[in-house]
């Protein structure tokens, strides 16, 4: 049977892209003495995903399973929408680095399109419901158009 991962509000999973973010752009201060090494899910917290995972779940440590589906809507649905060219018209990427600026819309369809756990993220979905929701915030804004050589 199909386990579904629970839907996020938009805040929530911002919470969690922040924390996991912050978590693996940063640099680990020294490593434990030998034999002391903390130990993780997927390693060491040497490892940037660990400590993104980490800080993930150190956010909402009060709600274990929101925590679960923020990784799981994270690392696998947010991670594969913003690689996709899909998204060029909803992100925007600072000149100087920094965080994508992400549009409300694509967010708001991360963390509610229906996924379950085990299954590959619904790339087709998220994009026609980031658009339905981009028309709903913005009424008559034109639809965004990915250059012909970036389609998939």
């Amino acid at each position: 049977m199909k386990r579904p991962v629970p839907e996020l509000t938009v805040e929530e999973l911002q919470c969690a892209m922040l924390a996991g973010a912050g978590a693996y752009d940063a640099k680990t201060e020294g490593r434990p003495p030998a034999g002391e090494a903390e130990e993780t899910v997927g390693g060491s917290l040497d490892s940037p995903i660990s400590r993104f995972i980490v800080a993930i779940d150190t956010a909402f440590s009060r709600a274990p399973k929101k925590a679960q589906a923020a990784i799981e809507r994270v690392l696998f649905v947010a991670r594969d929408a913003l690689r996709d060219p899909r998204a060029a018209p909803f992100v925007r990427r600072p000149s100087t680095g920094g965080m994508l600026d992400v549009h409300q819309s694509l967010l708001e369809a991360i963390a509610r399109v229906p996924l379950f756990y085990g299954e590959p993220a619904p790339l087709e979905r998220i994009f026609a419901l980031a658009e339905e929701i981009r028309q709903r915030l913005e009424p008559g804004a034109a639809s965004p158009r990915v250059p012909e050589g970036r389609r998939r």
